[in-house]
């Protein structure tokens, strides 16, 4: 390898290693990024004349660092204008890159996009593969769908932009072409865009449009060499018109982030200072909700029971007996008491007592049960002090529910006209109950009766039952 010395920024110097044999550049730390436009113009020029006059060299399978002679290893690394391939150094010594490959790296040879596509469009020219001779669509292609040639584009435009990246010449208008790399070996298919050997032969890629690559660079040298030597003006002014442009947006930021925090804190005060109040009444609010007497659905069963037993009390009290006059005699015996005159029918244990029911086939197999029922308390609670008329009317206002649910009249009409209000009636069909977690008065029932059939009316401590088997286990 020989040394090549280039231009870098700041007026320094760069030195790069090339093989002219092997079409190779050895680049060490940022060396490649450190060379500013008159030396990537020098280097175009030395890769053209070295392409120019090189013969056909192929590459070694194991690349050694050329500083600690460790095995190179190949690696993709991704530039502005698509991905490039290298040998770099595990220790860090620096990377091997081919003379095609840098031209990649500059934009000189990259992958077809649509503004490429709608140039060739433009210029009326049908694309056909230069392997297999197929017309490719109208759509940017890697490669033929056909025979798999790589499809690249050569754009003089973008080396000329890599090289005067401070804009001191006047901008190429874009011009790319389309080109098609094969092996000059084995006429096998070679990415010019991002492989560096053929994979087949391991020959270099060297077959490239160079001149075009120097033209571009000889385009914008001049101006290039001579913002170089001296800042030119319209460069200087751009420089600083940018540089003013960057102050003022960082300011903003910065004041913005300033005004920002300020605002944010007396933002929060402020929402305390309102949102306290309102938490505060929100919470209380609601506890006054959760304490009041939940409202009853429209299907409650809780409506209309006491004036239904108020009725059938009225029914079953006596007339009010006038007073004799006292010349008259004295009734042989007094007006009898209400509960008196009542004793006459049937009496309080009979009427109340359970009655004879029929039990089904399954009775003794059922485990758990779903019933349900219509409960109704005597006006007067069903508690020692209670008289016969209360119990009486209670359970004649059962006896006309279950009257009405003979003749078809519908469960929640009658609970709701009926039941007294309590938790008994909270549900119109309560869930499974099993043997021994209800009343023995309930369960002697449920456990009894056939499935959607009325039981008779019977008491318990909770009122009088009136019970229908939903579902049995």
């Amino acid at each position: 390898m020989r040394v090549l010395t280039l231009a870098g920024h700041y007026k320094k110097l760069v030195d790069i290693d090339i093989c002219e044999a092997c079409t190779l550049i050895w680049f060490e730390g940022t060396e490649s990024i450190q060379l500013a436009g008159p030396g990537i113009v020098d280097l175009v020029h030395t890769i053209h004349e070295t392409l120019e006059r090189s013969i056909g060299s192929t590459l070694a399978e194991r690349l050694p660092c050329p500083v600690c002679t460790s095995p190179l290893a190949k690696v993709f690394n991704l530039s502005r204008f698509g991905r490039t391939q290298q040998w770099q150094c595990s220790q860090g010594h620096g990377y091997f890159q081919t003379f095609v490959l840098y031209l990649a790296e500059k934009g000189f040879v990259h992958k077809m996009s649509w503004a490429d596509l709608k140039q060739q469009i433009g210029s009326k020219r049908q694309l056909f593969c230069a392997g297999c001779g197929a017309a490719l669509d109208d759509q940017p292609h890697d490669a033929c769908p056909y025979c798999q040639l790589a499809v690249g584009v050569i754009d003089p435009a973008r080396l000329a932009s890599a090289i005067d990246i401070q804009e001191a010449a006047a901008p190429l208008a874009p011009t790319s072409t389309v080109v098609q790399s094969k092996c000059w070996s084995c006429g096998g298919v070679v990415d010019a865009t991002r492989e560096s050997h053929c994979s087949h032969c391991h020959a270099i890629l060297k077959k490239i449009d160079s001149q075009s690559a120097v033209a571009a660079s000889a385009a914008v040298e001049d101006k290039v060499r001579q913002n170089y030597q001296q800042q030119l003006p319209n460069v200087s002014s751009r420089k600083l018109q940018h540089a003013a442009a960057q102050e003022v947006r960082m300011s903003a930021i910065v004041n913005r982030f300033d005004h920002r925090r300020v605002v944010t804190r007396e933002e929060i005060l402020r929402w305390l200072i309102v949102l306290v109040p309102v938490l505060v009444l929100s919470v209380w609010f609601w506890v006054q909700w959760q304490q009041r007497e939940p409202a009853k659905p429209a299907d409650a069963p809780h409506a209309a029971t006491p004036a239904v037993l108020l009725a059938a009390k009225a029914a079953l009290s006596p007339p009010p007996v006038p007073p004799k006059h006292p010349s008259s005699a004295a009734a042989p015996v007094a007006a009898a008491e209400p509960d008196t005159q009542l004793a006459a029918g049937p009496s309080f244990e009979t009427m109340f007592s359970f009655p004879a029911m029929e039990c089904a086939a399954d009775a003794t197999a059922r485990s758990a049960v779903k019933v349900r029922q219509i409960v109704v308390v005597p006006l007067a609670g069903n508690r020692p002090g209670a008289t016969g008329v209360d119990n009486r009317a209670a359970y004649m206002a059962l006896q006309q529910a279950r009257q009405e649910l003979a003749n078809g009249t519908a469960f929640p009409v009658v609970l709701q006209r009926y039941g007294s209000a309590g938790a008994v009636n909270a549900k119109p069909v309560s869930e499974f109950i099993g043997r021994g977690s209800g009343k023995p008065e309930v369960e002697r029932a449920a456990f009894c009766l056939p499935v959607q059939t009325l039981s008779p009316i019977f008491k318990s401590a909770a009122g009088f039952h009136l019970l229908q088997v939903v579902d049995v286990r």
